[in-house]
């Protein structure tokens, strides 16, 4: 939480305040799987997977901003904070970004992948209605549930034209599970500002062990020994941040070093 009013971020914050760590994280699974499944992936789906998931990860903290405005700074994370009196150029910024999205989407993605693209914004712009109305206190749902699926998705978004379906969903479900169960972690870590919207809490233990157990007896029937390791290694640094208390800079860390160090030992022995 903001300490005097001082809003300024330090150095590990400034990934998180930009929205840059969940595209980040999409993109680094991208790779990832990539590399596992033996698929070239063209430079412009990364960059416009990483625009898409930004625009909307960005426009989820732009209506937690219109929310949180309200809330004295005392009680904002810095996050929440920075973006006071920046309105106008986040705006600008953000459309900036959309129309560029947009321009890239038209000139590089074919009509199916273009198709399957718009059909996850709509999906985006139904999680961004709901999680408004929550946040006004008119209605709960599961929003972990939701995003984890719009982000696993994303994840998949460069094969979908290229695999099957029932391959690719085999592949992405233990990542499903990583990100709900991250999700959940940070939203309980981060519990203290919705209870300063009077949000009421959901409780989500059960249902993460359960998904740890699903994840690792998935997990263990692939046939890719690198794909296995990348899935309990980030499950395994998720439940050290959880046992230790962590910030949920680390939660994202932890769902981001396994795979980014996989690229970057398995670029070093191609070299």
């Amino acid at each position: 939480m903001v300490k005097n009013g001082n809003c300024n971020p330090n150095l590990i914050s400034r990934i998180s305040i930009l929205n840059l760590e969940a595209p980040l994280i999409i993109i680094l699974w991208q790779l990832s799987l990539s590399q596992v499944l033996r698929i070239s992936v063209l430079i412009s789906e990364y960059l416009i997977s990483f625009l898409a998931v930004w625009l909307g990860y960005s426009a989820d903290r732009f209506i937690d901003h219109l929310v949180f405005k309200k809330i004295p700074k005392q009680s904002l994370s810095i996050r929440h904070c920075f973006w006071r009196g920046k309105k106008p150029f986040f705006l600008l910024i953000w459309f900036a970004i959309f129309i560029t999205a947009n321009f890239l989407s038209y000139k590089f993605l074919s009509s199916s992948s273009l198709l399957f693209g718009y059909t996850l914004a709509f999906f985006a712009v139904v999680y961004l209605y709901l999680n408004s109305v929550q946040n006004r206190g008119s209605v709960q749902f599961r929003k972990e549930e939701f995003i984890a699926l719009l982000l696993t998705t994303s994840v998949g978004f460069p094969f979908i034209n290229i695999i099957p379906i029932l391959v690719l969903i085999i592949y992405l479900l233990p990542v499903c599970f990583l990100f709900k169960i991250n999700l959940a972690m940070v939203s309980e870590e981060q519990r203290k500002y919705d209870l300063a919207l009077g949000i009421p809490e959901i409780k989500v233990k059960k249902n993460d062990f359960t998904l740890i157990v699903l994840l690792i007896i998935i997990s263990s029937l692939m046939d890719s020994v690198e794909y296995k390791l990348l899935l309990i290694v980030s499950l395994l640094l998720l439940l050290v941040a959880k046992r230790n208390k962590c910030t949920y800079h680390f939660y994202d860390l932890a769902i981001g070093i396994p795979p980014f160090l996989s690229i970057f030992f398995k670029y070093l022995i191609e070299a």
